[in-house]
């Protein structure tokens, strides 16, 4: 965005110089071929008239120049200010021909500035337009209307500048108009997808740039949409790229129709898209995203009914600026989480992004800001290194803290819950990518190493004293109740009540979700487990309340996992 503004300026100074150059040669002619000849026998009057005249010519330039959009080379569609600075050249070249000098005829070459210039500037046919112009004033200069007297010229000379104002135009419009074609073709297929006709990634970075720097200059919002074709590569393998193409261009027209300037469309990459919202409120935006959703589920595809689902659908993640992120790169890490977090949890649906850090942040002590940023690092590359993480981490954040509330705990403790809870396997950070996402059994050395994550991860949060609550329930959040935990074998009371709550609910979310190294079970049957193991794994009492919460808030209304909304809600106070 920042070249093509600065392209647009320098195009801006050409136009500029040429309509100011314009302008000085026809003043410089009218001073030397108006009677009488010399500057210093003008009349004061005359002078005086002929500054204000140029004076308003070059106000007429500026406004010209400052409205016009310059995009290729060629001003858009000549607007009334432009007829008006060339009809007023026009004019000024037509009083030196019919009351200056008497070898008017070869005056009339003064035409060809203004002829050259605005087919240079606005293309072939406004061009053709001014040569008519002055054909016309050639024509009546040739019949001495005025009755002036005149060095004889004959009609040839006439013709002959007529002829050559026309082919000038003709010529010098058609390559510059031609050359405008040819250049908003290439800009075309630098900045847009052939396929899709959205905007293309690196153009999308610009839009993204320039739309973010006018948020943050007029203290506006600006919302992202990131959307990802759910099992796009079961399509193409099933039927084909070439179908695949079809597909991603019916998209690319859905996207064109549903979002509206000046919100901008792209195609971030393969089957990902983007979309940068500037005119609609975060709550407009939701349901826009919805709304792009819900057409590309009712839409029909060749082949849909084959894919999982029986669909062709779309996963979509929100982000916002300021509310998310304040920058680019953490809008689009903030909105690339929630479209995790949508295919994740089910595909075809809309996630808007939420974080327990975000609100952590605010109860971290100022001197502590840089510490808690640190641990803010290290569970973004433990996400990067075990996606399953990020998402893991959340939902047993919503599971503990209804749980908590259902117990009736104090806000304090539901406080420190909530936070234990989203932080809880951050010694993860210690744990080598390849021993996280293994898909075989765990070997006996692989897992004393993972035992050791509840340690590392207290050792990690120890320097931050805000969190000095927290520390426990990271540490013990993997002791039996019957002591055969770990990392210390504690066992009954002298396990923490909050490391308790995460032990269940840290078990259910663990049984109820593919592993890279085991399948996802029904929740009903995670729950017969939680109550085969009560009393063994589990706190009896615990487990019976988290049952008896996830049958009524979660089974009874036939879904498997928390959306985000469901997530706020529970985590609100």
């Amino acid at each position: 965005m920042k070249d093509s503004e600065d392209k647009q300026a320098k195009i801006k100074e050409y136009v500029i110089s040429g309509n100011v150059l314009s302008t000085l040669i026809c003043f410089a002619a009218l001073l030397a071929f108006f009677q009488p000849m010399s500057l210093f026998r003008l009349s004061s009057a005359f002078m005086l008239l002929t500054l204000i005249l140029f004076g308003l010519l070059l106000v007429v330039i500026k406004y010209i120049t400052s409205k016009e959009k310059i995009t290729t080379g060629i001003a858009e569609s000549p607007s009334l200010a432009n007829y008006l600075f060339f009809c007023t050249i026009m004019v000024l070249i037509a009083v030196i021909i019919f009351f200056g000098h008497e070898d008017n005829g070869q005056v009339q070459l003064l035409f060809f500035i203004p002829v050259a210039n605005a087919a240079i500037s606005h293309g072939k046919k406004f061009s053709l337009f001014i040569a008519l112009i002055a054909s016309v004033l050639i024509t009546l200069n040739s019949l001495d209307i005025f009755g002036i007297k005149k060095l004889d010229y004959s009609a040839d000379i006439y013709v002959l500048h007529i002829v050559t104002l026309f082919f000038t135009a003709w010529l010098v419009g058609g390559l510059a108009s031609i050359e405008k074609d040819i250049r908003t073709k290439l800009m075309h297929l630098a900045n847009y997808d052939e396929l899709t006709g959205l905007m293309n990634h690196r153009s999308f970075h610009d839009q993204l740039d320039y739309a973010l720097a006018k948020a943050k200059e007029n203290k506006q919002e600006l919302s992202l949409i990131m959307a990802d074709i759910d099992y796009f590569k079961h399509y193409n393998d099933t039927h084909g790229h070439q179908r695949g193409d079809e597909a991603l261009a019916t998209l690319g027209k859905i996207f064109r129709e549903l979002v509206c300037e000046p919100n901008i469309p792209a195609r971030y990459g393969g089957e990902e898209f983007a979309f940068i919202i500037t005119s609609l409120s975060f709550e407009e935006t939701v349901d826009l995203a919805e709304k792009i959703r819900k057409a590309v589920e009712e839409t029909f595809f060749y082949g849909g009914k084959e894919q999982p689902g029986g669909k062709l659908t779309l996963s979509i993640g929100i982000a916002n600026y300021p509310r998310n992120a304040e920058n680019k790169e953490g809008l689009i890490r903030a909105a690339d989480q929630a479209l995790y977090k949508a295919k994740f949890m089910n595909k075809n649906k809309v996630e808007v992004y939420f974080s327990v850090l975000d609100e952590l942040k605010d109860k971290i002590n100022h001197s502590e800001q840089e510490l808690f940023n640190s641990v803010r690092t290290l569970i973004s590359i433990i996400n990067a290194k075990d996606r399953y993480t990020f998402g893991h981490s959340e939902r047993v954040t919503a599971y503990a803290v209804a749980l908590a509330r259902r117990l009736m705990l104090s806000e304090e403790e539901i406080s420190t819950l909530k936070y234990g809870a989203f932080l809880h396997d951050v010694g993860k950070i210690e744990i080598d990518r390849y021993v996280l996402n293994k898909e075989a059994n765990f070997s006996e050395k692989e897992w004393e190493l993972i035992k050791q994550h509840p340690v590392w991860g207290a050792e990690i949060l120890k320097p931050l004293f805000s969190l000095r609550a927290v520390i426990p329930v990271v540490l013990y959040h993997h002791e039996n109740f019957d002591g055969t935990g770990y990392p210390s074998g504690l066992k009954g009371e002298e396990i923490p009540l909050l490391a308790r709550i995460i032990r269940i609910v840290d078990s259910f979310d663990a049984m109820t979700t593919d592993r890279s190294y085991k399948k996802a079970v029904d929740p009903s049957c995670a729950l017969n487990e939680l109550i085969r193991f009560s009393g063994k794994y589990y706190d009896s009492r615990l487990v019976a309340e988290f049952v008896e919460f996830i049958r009524e808030e979660i089974l009874n209304q036939k879904t498997l996992s928390l959306d985000n909304k469901l997530i706020k809600c529970l985590l609100a106070e």
